[in-house]
């Protein structure tokens, strides 16, 4: 497990780019500003595909968890396409994070060195949180992703 919560990974399909971009499409959910269960529920990302790759996360049960986002881009190939992907922290999530400790620090102790201390166990209590909130979904987003792109392996 790497201590920065970032993950880099290929995908070999058989497919062809137009195709992958076809059955991600049928299997993603447009992003809306404010999270809802109204959508049919069925898509198990939501995120936007383009021509040459996407921007997807994982749907959650929970409206307000921020799966990791997985960025990617097709490379087409010989054999069908090479699905280049990168899965970082849910944006949101790490904006909150930051904003909700940052105020924390402050408003526990307003002079001193309390204060230094305090922000440096929130900026380790937020790396923490991140890395666990990361790596608890990571693995299950991968192999979802695995499953749409490359479905005969």
């Amino acid at each position: 497990m790497r201590i920065i919560p970032w993950d880099s990974f290929k995908i070999d399909s058989s497919l062809n780019a137009e195709l992958l971009c076809t059955r991600l499409r049928e299997n993603t959910e447009s992003i809306t500003f404010v999270p809802s269960r109204i959508g049919n529920g069925s898509a198990p990302f939501r995120g936007q595909v383009h021509r040459d790759g996407f921007r997807l996360t994982a749907r959650s049960s929970i409206p307000l968890l921020r799966m990791p986002e997985m960025h990617g881009h097709f490379l087409e190939n010989d054999n069908g396409t090479a699905v280049y992907v990168q899965m970082i922290p849910g944006t949101l999530l790490m904006v909150i994070q930051a904003i909700v400790f940052s105020i924390l620090s402050v408003i526990m102790f307003d002079t001193g060195m309390q204060v230094f201390t305090t922000a440096a166990a929130m900026v380790l209590a937020a790396w923490f949180s991140s890395i666990f909130g990361f790596w608890l979904d990571a693995g299950a987003s991968r192999r979802e992703l695995q499953s749409l792109v490359a479905p005969d392996e």
